[in-house]
């Protein structure tokens, strides 16, 4: 039996034609895709006590407040961030000047994440609209 060799040339060019073809280019827009709405306000607990925050958003910017009540951390701070997806993040600064992090995850009327403090204080939330 005659066995057949391609040269490597020829099955690089047939698959760059089915890439071609086929559409398989790749999506430079840096965008997963449409984000939730978060705006409205969110109420629930962390691990030591209560928290809440005031979402307002314009398309994936958002912007608000945050209120804990009980927990190693009381008071307010306010809150700028992005949504992307169903995931929400952004940073938030206390009057004191403490400033942090908040990520969490967005599905339908919960959102479930954490908050962390540049000095290493944070915690788990779930929080409901």
């Amino acid at each position: 039996m005659k066995q057949i060799r391609w040269p490597l040339g020829f099955i690089g060019l047939a698959l760059f034609g089915l890439c071609a073809l086929t559409g398989c280019e790749s999506d430079s827009s840096g965008s997963s895709s449409e984000p939730v709405d978060v705006s409205g306000s969110w109420t629930g607990t962390t691990e030591a006590g209560t928290m809440s925050m005031e979402i307002d958003q314009d398309g994936t910017a958002v912007s608000g407040s945050i209120t804990w009540s009980g927990t190693v951390v009381s008071g307010g701070a306010t809150f700028s961030g992005e949504v992307d997806g169903n995931e929400l993040s952004g940073t938030y600064t206390r009057a004191n000047g403490m400033s942090g992090t908040v990520a969490a995850e967005v599905n339908g009327n919960q959102m479930t994440g954490t908050w962390t403090q540049s000095n290493g204080i944070g915690a788990s939330f779930t929080l409901n609209l």
